[in-house]
C-alpha cells in the first residue's frame, strides 16, 4: 500500500515507480490525490464519508457526481 508515498515525485516518476511496484505482482493500493494516478488505475475506489464510488476513472466520472466534481477540482 503506497499511502502518497511518491507525493514529492514528477507524474512521470510516479508512474515508474508504481510499475516498478506493480511488477512484483500481488495487489497494489495508492491512496493519492494526484488525478493521473486515478487515470492509471485498474479500479477507483472513492470513499469521501457519505458517498462510496467504486469502477474505473472513465466510468465513474460518468456516474458518480461526486467522482466527477473531483476530476473537474483536479483540471481546474
Amino acid at each position: 500500500m503506497l499511502d502518497e508515498a511518491t507525493s514529492h515525485l514528477t507524474a512521470d516518476q510516479e508512474a515508474t515507480a508504481e510499475r516498478a511496484i506493480a511488477r512484483r505482482g500481488g495487489v497494489l493500493v495508492v491512496v493519492a490525490h494526484r488525478l493521473s494516478s486515478a487515470e492509471r488505475a485498474t479500479r477507483v475506489l472513492l470513499l469521501d464519508g457519505r458517498h462510496t464510488a467504486s469502477g474505473d476513472h472513465a466510468a465513474l466520472t460518468k456516474r458518480s457526481p461526486e467522482y466527477a466534481g473531483l476530476v473537474n477540482a483536479w483540471s481546474g
